[in-house]
């Protein structure tokens, strides 16, 4: 779950991303139904741990892959942040926000943030939301218990 912490600390503090999605917006795991759009939803896809083979260390090495979506309103464009240029533009201000990072992120020993593949559009007509997801390796370091 620290891939996801790690994401939701620099989505949640990046003026960018900020500009068009509140930090209230922007939820580890799923969005209530309920949420004004635009969002962002931060999940974790699948976690690899590594353990040295000589075990004389108590830092632990893990891979996150860590799975961002963004959900907007087809409105035309109003407010900013909605419709599909507001997508593609919230999609890269994510991948801005998030890509090559190497630093001590809410506490975590981040060791990478590489972005991986971008998933398809999805529309849903009977609501107006558009929605487009982006996965993230997350490499970071933790102490073993």
């Amino acid at each position: 779950m620290s891939g996801v912490a790690v994401l939701w600390y620099r989505l949640s503090h990046d003026d960018d991303v900020l500009a068009i999605v509140p930090v209230s917006r922007i939820k580890a795991g799923q969005l209530p139904l309920s949420l004004t759009l635009p969002a962002i939803a931060i999940t974790q896809v699948s976690s690899t741990p590594w353990m040295p083979l000589s075990g004389r260390t108590t830092r632990r090495f893990n891979t996150d892959r860590v799975q961002v979506s963004a959900f907007v309103k087809d409105q035309q464009g109003n407010p900013p942040g909605s419709d599909y240029p507001g997508l593609d533009s919230l999609m890269r201000r994510i991948a801005n926000a998030c890509t090559h990072r190497r630093e001590v992120i809410n506490g975590i020993t981040v060791d990478s943030i590489v972005p991986e593949s971008e998933g398809p559009d999805i529309v849903i007509p009977e609501t107006s939301i558009l929605m487009r997801s982006r996965d993230f390796m997350v490499r970071y370091y933790e102490s073993s218990s």
